[in-house]
């Protein structure tokens, strides 16, 4: 057991194997072993199959890895049950659930971390610490896998053992142990002969041992051996000690004299840039990674976001730290020219650093490798900007902890290890307006602050636009800001955010070259996403546009993700930046009707399903068949959820299709919102998109579909107090109906019409045509719609005060929506059982009625469910409960303040919280709520309403002992009842009141 705890749990330093019980045990087939090295390599982080699958079968999967891969993960748990160790599969990946430290690999690393930071105040330790570290190892890692990646894996990992003795020699020739590691030094530097770091520890024990001319010799075949394979002399570090052996330089046997040479130190990092905005929290977070001993720390993002920016005002926070300089390098990633070759930048990095022309290597790794010998031991500040990805990455960086990396990419740079990535996005929104305001220079009045929010809002808060936008503001007057801004308005803003014909460049220009490097796979998905309705899609959605399989289009995501031009937005949805989106939309889709139209199949069966799991589904209208999975939805409650975060999609999908001439989409889209917009409070939406709809229908010149979209629109306004729009659409609707001759459309027409009539307090003309409607709907078999007729059926008999014959259309609504299932019918169905219930005095059972629909249907929504409310509170209230009322009371009240709010339904909850004030013993308050609820009802030509709200006044003024006003109040509503026919007229005791 190594002295800094218990030994590593999962073994990679050799042969995979396990710790079980304190004994190794082998992780199996080679297969196997692979799959648990995979898990093993990043502990506690999920991988994905597919990556496992790659690194197994090195591209050579069977028919269907995932079916073998499963038995392997299998048996590996069970090898694991015992070790406290688990391994949990979620969503396409698999996770090694330990501490980095319970493998071997990772915990030498760890250890010989802790001895570089004891070395000085604790050799001792230090000494322990690296000798365990050194004990993990086993032989070649993965020794029994074969496979491409175990061989990146060893080779990646090799150097790191040998980093581990060199850093052991350097600790204790620091306390005089020659003697003890002369016998080791002679076996490492005999495995690594062209090292020069253990070359010159190797020789430095020897003159310490008195063995001056083994040391020469050694020195001399050190040198052959370099010029023969490398064509290079020994470095100046290595020739120093050789030319202090040779003058016998007693210093040398000291323990405290420092050997090394004195070297170039470079200062190549470019001037910071003038102080950025809006970034501290990521110069915190780089800072924390540094504490973390990340020695690599990589600002990625999209093109313009200022990335190179906040790495060199960083970097030179850190420059002080970093005694033997600074290097830095343009890497021109994404520049519009050829990458840098990693070649000539190593080749520039090492001339800098001192090393001669003549010592130079030709070949890359043998670069990389002279770079990091060279590095080694020192602290340098290295900035690689502007990085195309990690295979360009890779063999510019040090091996030696003492030096920190900075990089910046488009790239997320997940394929390098130890890598700490921050991800550089917009600025919000009032830093935005910090950069423009600070680059005009003067604190900007009211109209220039409105229109630099404006501005900020069109550069899309990108830090490159702002600037490309305070370039074109000589003095930043108003006049010049209101011009710029209508301009982005009204013109092309990615040729308005550019730099002059002279100096190509801008937000396009940065956009175009993270595109042009894109496979064309990923290309074409992007282009299909400049195609998609609004700023966020379905991953379901664009595998139908593509007509590709699911998981290769995630995957393709995930590549675009990875250049930052698209990125998640939760829920199984992707979105892009508003001017990235603009640059897609601009190219070319070789088959873009085709896949438009693959795409709004997909969101009109997505949307139909959601509805239908709701309980809603207004109009009939074909499921188009997908290819493309449509979500299923275990509850209302999911569906409506669902539709709540697709409600903006979905919206700009209707304009869309039919600006696209896909009337059928608009229409299926538009129709199959009806409920989720009704109940949710969404009407004048709503009544926007139905007007695309029907002038989509007009195109269609389908009369059964043009009366559908009026009759929609006909209860739409009148929904929004406008019974006069509302009745020109039925008008309308029934013309087209009988053009169709279709007495089923004309009977539901007439149905619809009848709202209108009730409103009106037309309650005889109402019932006539429900009644009328009934056989016609039998016929057609339109279910749902005779269960809300007979629901319909049920308030007029309620309002006429005969309750056994409401209680039986009710039943018979009940009935069909039992039978049939029709959710949505429910919750009236019980609400209106309730209100005969309330009629008939029975308010614990209407209590019961109002609350079963509060807790049990979440789909009436938040304003159906206010409605609800409002009547239960004033059971409540009779029943004494007026705590629980009064906060009833004030959700309704809220929930009804809209101006969009039905005349009918805004009054009703005034006259119900008038109710309560007063038997609440505040007659005053009841006065305000029942003139307000005359005031609506007059307005909106609600007789009934008008009349409750007198009897109101009435009762309020009762009380108040103002017996003149009551009688007036009084006689108004007995007046309004008797012409009404309703119940009130003939019972003056009636309990509504």
């Amino acid at each position: 057991m190594p002295p800094v705890g218990d030994s590593p749990l999962i073994r990679l330093l050799g042969e995979v194997s396990v710790l079980v019980q304190g004994k190794p045990v082998s992780a199996g087939t080679p297969k196997q072993a692979c799959v648990l090295a995979c898990l093993a390599w990043t502990p506690g982080t999920p991988v994905d199959t597919d990556t496992i699958i790659e690194r197994v079968w090195d591209g050579d999967a069977p028919t269907n890895p995932r079916n073998t891969l499963s038995p392997y993960v299998t048996r590996l748990r069970s090898l694991l049950s015992d070790t406290g160790a688990t391994i949990t599969g979620k969503s396409g990946t698999y996770t090694l659930n330990i501490a980095d430290t319970d493998v071997d690999v990772h915990a030498m690393r760890a250890w010989a971390t802790q001895a570089r930071g004891l070395a000085a105040t604790d050799p001792a330790r230090a000494v322990a610490l690296l000798r365990a570290a050194l004990g993990l190892w086993r032989g070649r890692p993965l020794s029994r896998v074969d496979c491409r990646w175990a061989d990146s894996i060893s080779v990646a990992v090799e150097p790191e053992h040998v980093e581990v003795w060199t850093q052991l020699f350097e600790v204790e020739l620091s306390r005089d142990n020659h003697a003890r590691v002369i016998g080791e030094l002679s076996e490492v530097v005999a495995d690594n002969p062209v090292n020069e770091n253990l070359i010159g520890q190797y020789l430095v024990a020897l003159y310490r041992c008195g063995r001056g001319i083994e040391a020469l010799e050694c020195y001399r075949q050190a040198r052959q051996r370099l010029r023969d394979e490398f064509g290079v002399d020994p470095s100046p570090r290595l020739a120093d000690i050789q030319r202090r052996i040779l003058a016998d330089d007693r210093d040398l046997l000291s323990a405290r004299t420092d050997v090394a040479a004195e070297v170039a130190v470079p200062r190549q990092l470019p001037a910071a840039p003038a102080g950025i905005i809006g970034r501290d929290t990521l110069i915190n977070a780089a800072d924390a990674a540094v504490a973390r001993d990340h020695d690599t720390v990589a600002f990625v993002g999209p093109g313009g976001a200022g990335k190179t920016a906040l790495a060199l005002t960083w970097a030179h926070k850190l420059s002080a730290r970093f005694t033997d300089g600074q290097l830095f390098a343009d890497l021109r990633g994404f520049s519009g020219t050829e990458p840098a070759p990693p070649a000539r930048v190593l080749t520039g990095f090492l001339r800098a650093l001192g090393v001669p022309a003549s010592r130079l290597p030709a070949g890359e790794s043998e670069l990389s490798a002279l770079f990091r010998a060279t590095v080694a031991g020192r602290r340098i500040l290295i900035v690689l900007d502007n990085a195309v990805g990690p295979r360009q990455l890779r063999p510019l960086l040090p091996g030696d902890d003492g030096c920190l990396t900075v990089a910046t990419s488009r790239d997320n740079l997940s394929g390098l290890d130890r890598v700490h990535a921050i991800t550089v996005a917009e600025l919000s929104s009032a830093d935005s307006q910090r950069v423009l305001a600070e680059t005009l220079g003067a604190r900007p009045g009211p109209v220039a602050a409105t229109l630099i929010a404006r501005l900020a809002e069109q550069c899309g808060n990108l830090p490159l636009a702002l600037r490309l936008a305070a370039s074109q503001l000589s003095g930043g007057s108003d006049h010049e800001l209101s011009e710029l801004v209508d301009d982005l308005d009204s013109g092309d803003r990615l040729a308005t955010l550019s730099y002059p014909e002279d100096s190509p460049g801008g937000v396009a220009a940065a956009i175009e070259t993270s595109y042009k490097v894109l496979a064309p796979g990923p290309r074409h998905l992007f282009r299909l996403l400049g195609l998609h309705p609004s700023g966020t899609a379905d991953v379901e959605a664009l595998a139908a546009m593509a007509d590709a399989d699911l998981a290769e289009t995630e995957r393709i995501l995930s590549t675009l993700a990875a250049a930052h031009l698209v990125e998640p937005t939760g829920d199984g949805r992707w979105g892009m930046h508003d001017l990235v989106a603009e640059y897609a939309s601009r190219l070319d889709a070789p088959d873009r009707e085709a896949a438009l139209k693959r795409g709004l199949d997909w969101y009109l069966a997505a949307v139909l399903a959601a509805e239908n799991a709701s309980g809603g589904g207004q109009v009939a209208t074909r499921t188009p068949e997908v290819a493309a999975p449509v979500p299923t939805f275990a509850d209302p409650d999911a569906a409506l959820a669902w539709l709540d975060s697709r409600y903006p999609t979905l919206v700009s999908a209707v304009s869309f299709a039919d600006d696209a001439g896909f009337p059928e989409h608009a229409i299926g889209i538009a129709g199959s919102l009806t409920d989720y917009c009704y109940n949710g409070g969404r009407v004048e939406d709503w009544v926007h998109l139905l007007r695309v709809a029907l002038s989509a229908a007009r195109r269609l010149g389908d009369p059964v579909v043009i009366n559908r979209m009026h009759v929609l629109l006909g209860s739409g306004y009148r929904r929004l107090n406008r019974s006069d729009i509302a009745i020109d659409h039925y008008r309308q609707a029934m013309d087209a109906a009988r053009q169709a001759r279709d007495t089923y459309r004309q009977a539901v027409t007439g149905f619809a019409r009848a709202y209108v009539h009730r409103d009106h307090g037309e309650y005889e003309q109402a019932r006539i045509a429900c009644e009328a409607a009934i056989p016609h709907l039998r016929e057609h078999g339109d279910v749902r719609t005779e269960a809300n007729l007979f629901t319909d059926l049920a308030l007029l008999a309620i309002l006429r005060g005969d309750y056994p014959e409401a209680t039986r259309l009710n039943d018979t609504a009940r009935r069909l929506a039992e039978e049939y299932r029709l959710r949505s019918v429910m919750p009236y169905v019980i609400e209106y059982s309730g209100r005969i219930l309330y009629r008939q005095g029975r308010l614990d059972e209407a209590a019961a009625a109002f609350a079963s629909v509060l807790s049990g249907f979440g789909e009436v929504g938040e304003y159906g469910a206010a409605l609800i409310a409002s009547q239960l509170a004033v059971v409540q209230s009779r029943l004494g409960h007026v705590d629980a009322a009064r906060a009833r009371h004030l959700t309704a009240l809220s929930a009804t303040a809209d101006p969009s709010t039905p005349d009918d339904d805004r009054a009703a909850v005034l006259s119900d919280s008038g109710l309560s004030f007063r038997l609440a013993g505040q007659p005053e308050q009841a006065l305000e709520h029942h003139r307000e609820a005359l005031f609506v009802a007059e307005r909106g030509g609600i007789p009934y309403q008008q009349a409750r709200a007198h009897h109101g006044l009435c009762l309020a003024f009762r009380a108040l002992s103002d017996t003149d006003r009551a009688e007036e109040h009084w006689r108004e509503a007995l007046d309004i009842h008797t012409r009404l026919g309703t119940a009130e007229a003939t019972e003056p005791g009636h309990p509504m009141y």
